[in-house]
């Protein structure tokens, strides 16, 4: 807009001057001068990370943040679960699996040694996979904890915690666990306490259990079903 009002004032002047008509005059153009600041502004505008309009902008690798997500850990890989500790284990079962309270005739030593609770770790493992223990269920990052504190106790790697739990397989402590809390001494008849006593209530055992009376207050899963009718198959 400026060059052509600046070209309309020279013709006036020469026309003026001259006595010739516009159309004897040579249009007069007044070359325009590269702007350097306004074409800098312009690169920069286009290329944010250009700021002084001379560096080289940055690589794709270079403008890449990455950064560890945090379902992965630190190291960008997959987090194994933390088993518990011995004593963060016992706060979840010592409040029935000791003398004198509840739990006492399925299980007395919550609150003894890694020795006690290795021995009784098969059962607990299945118990707390079905959610029968602790009551009520642990939280699931609970649960997965004392899992894999159950499968160190069994010599068990449960260094990937989306690897399958093995199926259940009972053997006599699994299955008393089921129901010794009712049919134990000044409980329940019969008594089922010991291996002697299940072998005399074999068949009596297996009925109730295939027709699903048994154990009672519990539940357990179609595999355990198996499982334990396998079990006492083999009595």
């Amino acid at each position: 807009m400026y060059i052509k009002s600046l070209n309309i004032v020279l013709l006036i002047v020469l026309t003026a001057a001259t006595g010739c008509t516009g159309a004897d005059i040579p249009s007069v153009q007044v070359p325009l001068k590269e702007n350097s600041d306004a074409g800098s502004r312009s690169a920069s505008k286009g290329n944010p990370d250009n700021k002084d309009g001379n560096s080289e902008p940055k690589s794709g690798k270079e403008q890449l943040e990455t950064k560890p997500s945090p379902e992965r850990g630190e190291s960008g890989k997959g987090s194994a679960v933390i088993p518990f500790t011995l004593a963060e284990a016992k706060t979840k079962c010592v409040a029935c699996h000791v003398k004198g309270k509840s739990g006492e005739k399925v299980w007395s030593t919550a609150d003894g040694s890694e020795g006690d609770w290795k021995q009784f770790a098969s059962s607990a493992k299945m118990s707390v996979t079905a959610d029968r223990m602790p009551q009520p269920p642990l939280a699931a990052q609970d649960k997965a904890k004392m899992i894999a504190f159950l499968n160190r106790l069994l010599g068990i790697s449960s260094g990937n915690s989306s690897i399958p739990s093995p199926k259940p397989v009972f053997n006599f402590d699994a299955a008393k666990t089921l129901c010794v809390g009712c049919h134990s001494s000044g409980g329940e008849s019969p008594r089922l306490e010991t291996l002697s006593q299940w072998r005399s209530e074999k068949d009596e055992i297996k009925k109730e259990v295939s027709k699903n009376r048994m154990p009672r207050g519990k539940s357990i899963t179609a595999e355990e079903k198996k499982s334990l009718l396998e079990f006492i198959d083999t009595l």
